[in-house]
């Protein structure tokens, strides 16, 4: 089943999302512009499960926090989640290739092979050689060179993009 939005740690308090490359691409920008500026959000620490995680907010709504954390990751916090959050001093830092690939590992286990291009962290099922990389590349450039045209500046992202290749499903 493709699902925009899944993740093996999706709770009532929070909910994780991977979104669609572009979108996190100019959400990673925006975010990334807002850091730098000196009248930046926050750096806030909250907690999904037991793990304790550190991002900036991006959006308050009154009955939500949109919070962008270090490895690029979009989570939704509400409820109790939201009211716990703890701000913290210092400045986001995203979270190094290094780091993210070894999470991605970890979370997706043996099966699945994680590969660096430039861009991005492609995580894929063992053995499917450079195509799913060079194919998210391909269009990375295509939607950069597309935008530019256009007059619309998009800024680099201090994190790799996050793609996930599933493995095929059996027709039913």
């Amino acid at each position: 089943m493709n699902r925009l939005c899944s993740s093996p740690r999706v709770s009532s308090q929070t909910i994780p999302c991977r979104l669609p490359i572009a979108l996190v691409a100019l959400i990673g920008s925006i975010a990334a512009s807002q850091a730098a500026m000196a009248v930046s959000p926050g750096l806030v620490e909250f907690t999904i499960g037991r793990q304790s995680l550190r991002g900036i907010p991006i959006m308050d709504f009154s009955s939500e926090l949109i919070v962008l954390g270090r490895d690029g990751q979009i989570h939704t916090l509400t409820g109790r989640a939201k009211d716990s959050i703890r701000p913290l001093d210092g400045v986001y830092e995203p979270a190094s290739t290094m780091e993210m690939r070894s999470n991605l590992q970890r979370e997706f286990g043996r099966e699945f092979e994680v590969l660096s291009t430039q861009h991005f962290l492609v995580v894929q099922p063992r053995g499917r050689g450079k195509r799913w990389p060079d194919t998210f590349e391909r269009s990375h450039r295509a939607f950069i060179g597309y935008m530019s045209k256009r007059g619309v500046m998009i800024r680099r992202v201090g994190f790799p993009l996050v793609a996930v290749v599933m493995p095929y499903s059996a027709a039913r």
